[in-house]
């Protein structure tokens, strides 16, 4: 299958200190992905971060989590494709996404990082643009009272900031969502997986 996906990279920042932060929603991805699947442990992959294989839908996939932090994605995700010979079009990236609402999710085969500084690097260390993602709505950017006015949240401590409770339900529900997504780019396509989950926006 020409689109078919067997790469699910997803981003986020090792260490615990980030591990419930908004940033880390393509960890969160790749963790459901991996359970659900029955995958085995999660393994180093020369110290630049974390791998581990699934089986669905009679198609094999791996499912890599860069640990080298999210600025510095990319490399993982090179390295690891080419010594599988995994070509770009075949790895699906898996990020947040503050300009979309908590909950939505966009599929989309090629483009640019959009800002994402992880999305951006990846696309760089590919040398190409062609690359499947997936984004994780998290947003809005909250506006806050500094200084006497009003002004948006820097995206900085947003996205760095853990999801609030009252979000959970929100969060689990996008992920498994995302998870059915990525499922049906490794068993379909990525095509087959815009046209059911895009659809829901």
């Amino acid at each position: 299958m020409q689109d078919a996906i067997r790469i699910i990279a997803g981003l986020g920042n090792p260490g615990p200190r980030y591990a419930d932060t908004r940033h880390n929603a393509g960890f969160m991805l790749a963790d459901a992905v991996a359970e659900q699947c029955g995958a085995g442990p999660w393994k180093a992959w020369r110290g630049l971060g974390d791998y581990t294989r699934i089986s669905h839908a009679g198609r094999e996939c791996w499912l890599v989590k860069p640990m080298t932090f999210m600025n510095d994605s990319g490399r993982m995700v090179r390295a690891f494709s080419d010594y599988y010979g995994i070509k770009p079009a075949e790895i699906m990236v898996c990020y947040d996404d503050l300009s979309l609402d908590l909950g939505a999710l966009r599929i989309r085969q090629s483009g640019s990082g959009g800002g994402h500084q992880g999305m951006e690097n990846v696309v760089a260390a590919m040398g190409t643009a062609a690359i499947p993602r997936l984004r994780l709505g998290i947003g809005p950017q909250p506006v806050i009272t500094r200084g006497g006015g009003a002004v948006r949240m820097r995206s900085e401590d947003f996205v760095l900031a853990p999801f609030p409770k009252a979000a959970r339900p929100e969060l689990e529900t996008m992920i498994s969502n995302a998870r059915g997504a990525a499922a049906l780019a490794v068993g379909e396509g990525v095509a087959a997986a815009m046209n059911r989950y895009n659809a829901r926006a």
